[in-house]
């Protein structure tokens, strides 16, 4: 059924043709119950009737409302009416990206920011289990306010293999942007998008296609040879996209996203290639992740423990201790995954193990005691006696005023029993006691 403009399809009031593909025609429309602007896609005429184009329809709506993500449209609506399948769904004013390739005006920080918003859409839509098949300039929007859409799902298909099938050798897609396995028929999955992300990053930022023979290894010109502005890092990220085997690829779209990010900002990228399997996680090697550790890593065993020499401070023999404990500590990760017998390290006491002390010998207990005390007695020893205990004088403690006066009373006693015997024996009168000295008052 052919739809004219000016005319109401449904609730949808028609008021201008905005595209057509080779199955269907988009229509920008009105919503008259909510009252907002949308896009109302629909098959062409002449094929309703097509089975495989209304389940394309279809599974472009499925997957599509299946994502909740800025960069991807959101679906409103989907039906049939009068024989005629249709979608409805968010309306995007714009310029397909197509339309920047080569274009010279655009800043490369900018185009790099679409490229990370592309990653990340179709990050989205594989943490959803979908794929997408078909992703190309032309399916991706800047719209007016400069925002990412990526569009047409129709083509999606579910990361699942059970719940979707295809025919056998049968090929989906735009060639012109189709990894190897995709064109052959093979096996495809998240890595499939990666790929043709690679291609659209390469043409936007080289300004042309970098070409190759479909189904063949692509060995594209160094991209930052082609555009001597692109940084070698962003570089370096497009082509590792673009690697042949599957498995050389980036373990996700967002870590494409991410690695962008590092290339513009000049940090160091935070992943080191490895294998990959189809939904994205790391299959890599003992072999590489060792090869990944920093070569300071110590490759034998630790030497053998040895004191501090004399007059090394307690707070440089405790740096020392510390340092061969964050050494055994990278040893140890480095060789965690080595196969048996590949090293000693880790039968290898580490060196500040020798200069730790050796633990106090436990407590005899009360039996061990008595027996250890009839042992000593049946040898004939004596049995050692407590030594008296002897209080310590108190830090500066001295004698009281009482006791001095104590003293000296007793000294004058003592003068006074002496002077009256001194008189007896001579008859002379006994002397005066002497005067109380100061001290005694």
């Amino acid at each position: 059924m052919a739809i004219a403009v000016g005319e109401t399809f449904e609730r949808y009031a028609v008021e201008s043709l905005i595209g057509r593909g080779g199955m269907g025609e988009v229509y920008r429309a009105v919503d008259t119950r909510l009252r907002r602007k949308v896009a109302l896609k629909v098959l062409r005429p002449g094929r309703d009737g097509d089975p495989d184009a209304v389940a394309r329809l279809f599974r472009e709506a499925r997957a599509a409302a299946g994502l909740t993500h800025p960069n991807t449209v959101a679906i409103h609506d989907i039906g049939e009416a009068n024989g005629t399948f249709y979608i409805v769904m968010e309306l995007v004013t714009g310029t397909p990206l197509l339309a920047y390739v080569g274009d010279e005006r655009t800043p490369l920080p900018r185009k790099v920011r679409w490229l990370v918003d592309i990653a990340r859409a179709l990050a989205a839509a594989h943490r959803a289990g979908v794929i997408h098949r078909d992703v190309k300039p032309s399916n991706v929007m800047i719209s007016d306010e400069g925002a990412v859409k990526v569009l047409d799902f129709g083509l999606a298909k579910p990361l699942d293999p059970v719940s979707f099938r295809t025919m056998q050798g049968r090929v989906v897609g735009t060639p012109r942007y189709m990894a190897p396995e995709q064109v052959t028929g093979g096996d495809v999955d998240a890595r499939t998008d990666q790929y043709a992300f690679g291609l659209v990053a390469y043409e936007l930022l080289a300004g042309r296609h970098p070409g190759g023979v479909l189904g063949t290894t692509l060995t594209p010109q160094a991209l930052d040879a082609v555009a001597p502005g692109v940084p070698r890092a962003v570089a370096e990220v497009v082509r590792r996209t673009l690697a042949g085997d599957p498995e050389r690829r980036y373990a996700s779209m967002e870590d494409v996203a991410v690695a962008l990010e590092d290339a513009m900002a000049g940090r160091v990228s935070r992943f080191a290639e490895r294998a990959t399997d189809a939904r994205g996680a790391s299959t890599s090697s003992p072999e590489a992740a060792r090869a990944s550790l920093p070569d300071t890593v110590p490759a034998g065993p630790s030497p053998p423990p040895s004191s501090p020499p004399p007059g090394t401070s307690s707070r440089a023999a405790s740096a020392d201790v510390l340092d061969d404990a964050m050494t055994a500590k990278r040893a140890a990760a480095a060789h965690a995954d080595a196969p048996l017998g590949a090293t000693l390290l880790s039968r290898e006491a580490p060196s500040f193990l020798g200069r730790l002390p050796a633990p106090a010998p436990p407590a005899p207990s009360p039996v061990e005691r008595v027996e250890q005390k009839e042992e000593h007695v049946e040898r004939g020893h004596e049995e050692p006696r407590a030594a008296p205990v002897v209080a310590p004088p108190r830090p500066g403690a001295g004698p009281s005023r009482a006791r001095i006066l104590l003293v000296v009373g007793a000294v004058a006693l003592a003068a006074v029993a002496a002077a009256v015997a001194a008189s007896t024996q001579t008859g002379a009168p006994p002397a005066a006691p002497p005067s109380a000295t100061p001290a005694a008052r």
